[in-house]
């Protein structure tokens, strides 16, 4: 089994949780470490993603995302995994109150795994 390095996760990246410097258009700080875990780095990397996903950001940045990443096949089929498993976290989260915006995110992110599917 090959080596793998490990780090301290925030699990919970997200825009709540940072704060950017806007004359510079970087992360200054980042915030609510309650869930964090030690794990997988690539964890946290598919949480981006799914900010890529939720706010419908183009496809050429998710591209510049993974070219900056520059993963290994195995690294991008691990931080994949951990996306499918956050899309279905997502779903459970969405099925617990109905309403008209959940209903939405439901739908959208039930498409996304369906577009994934060989």
């Amino acid at each position: 089994m090959p080596k793998r390095d490990y780090s301290l996760l925030h699990t919970d990246f997200n825009q709540r949780n940072l704060f950017v410097d806007p004359n510079k258009h970087r992360i200054a700080g980042i915030i609510d470490w309650s869930e964090a875990a030690f794990g997988d780095p690539l964890y946290d990397f598919a949480r981006v993603r799914m900010f890529i996903f939720h706010f419908n950001i183009s496809e050429e940045t998710e591209r510049e995302y993974f070219r900056s990443l520059d993963l290994t096949e195995e690294e991008r089929m691990r931080e994949d995994m951990y996306l499918e498993s956050q899309i279905l976290d997502y779903i459970t989260w969405y099925c617990e109150k109905k309403n008209d915006f959940n209903a939405g995110r439901l739908r959208s992110h039930q498409d996304f795994l369906r577009r994934r599917l060989p």
